[in-house]
């Protein structure tokens, strides 16, 4: 999935404005990260990955180093990959070398924060990397004015992936297992297109549906969509309060969570 794709660490302010340049142009224009910042991230201890395919620039990772709870952490910002190079594996190249980065030095794991209404990313996220989603954050950003988050709130997911472990390298190569539709039963189902809810649910491990595609929802039935973000977000606050992290998901559209 990742040939043809060559992958560096980019620390030069005319990449450093080629990445911003690329990143923004994703975002509808908005300015998501200055060329100055990430060239201060590059140059002081953080990442800032370039992935180039034909020598030309396919995606922009910029993470730098945190501390959580004592353990010295990676954060991963943001990631970058244009429309025209996605499902290409220029994503998946881009965490390898963070992963590949982070074991060099002793880091064990990175976190970041994603959209849990957004499928793809969670299926990306959790199952082809392998990583785990330990946090709900409701409205983590607060407003935002880009395409993607105008108008709504920035609920996130925070995951953690432990880059050396076993769960991590049986997904990265390619071996791990699918969740089944049926793996549990569900805290939040679908019925015919909207969310219900089943906080009756309980057990070791529980399912929460999601839009196969939120952003087309949002698009062609607006009160569909904000129904599912309230309901999305009022079980996994549910769930994480009750010690479940997220564990997998499955290609029909759930989460699969377990009790820690």
């Amino acid at each position: 999935m990742t040939r043809g794709v060559v992958v560096r660490e980019l620390s030069s302010i005319e990449e450093a404005r080629e990445a911003a340049g690329l990143i923004d142009g994703i975002w509808g224009g908005t300015r998501i990260i200055t060329p100055e910042l990430m060239r201060a991230l590059a140059t002081h201890g953080g990442l800032v990955l370039g992935a180039f395919l034909d020598d030309r620039l396919a995606g922009a990772q910029v993470a730098f180093l945190g501390m959580v709870e004592g353990e010295v952490i990676l954060h991963s910002h943001v990631t970058g990959v244009p429309p025209e190079h996605q499902h290409g594996g220029v994503g998946l190249a881009l965490k390898g070398a963070q992963r590949a980065w982070c074991l060099a030095r002793d880091i064990a794991a990175v976190t970041w924060t994603f959209d849990p209404l957004i499928a793809r990313n969670a299926y990306f996220n959790l199952h082809k990397l392998g990583a785990v989603a330990v946090r709900f954050l409701p409205d983590f950003y607060g407003p935002m004015d880009d395409p993607f988050n105008a108008g709504h709130p920035t609920d996130r997911l925070e995951i953690r992936w432990e880059v050396g472990s076993e769960r991590v390298e049986q997904a990265m190569s390619g071996r791990a297992q699918p969740v089944p539709q049926d793996a549990a039963p569900p805290l939040l189902d679908d019925e015919g297109g909207l969310p219900a809810p089943r906080p009756e649910a309980t057990g070791q491990r529980l399912l929460v549906r999601v839009p196969s595609d939120y952003l087309l929802l949002r698009e062609t039935d607006p009160a569909a969509a904000a129904a599912w973000r309230e309901a999305v977000r009022r079980s996994l606050i549910e769930a994480f309060r009750r010690r479940y992290r997220a564990i997998g998901f499955a290609r029909s559209g759930a989460y699969l969570l377990e009790r820690t």
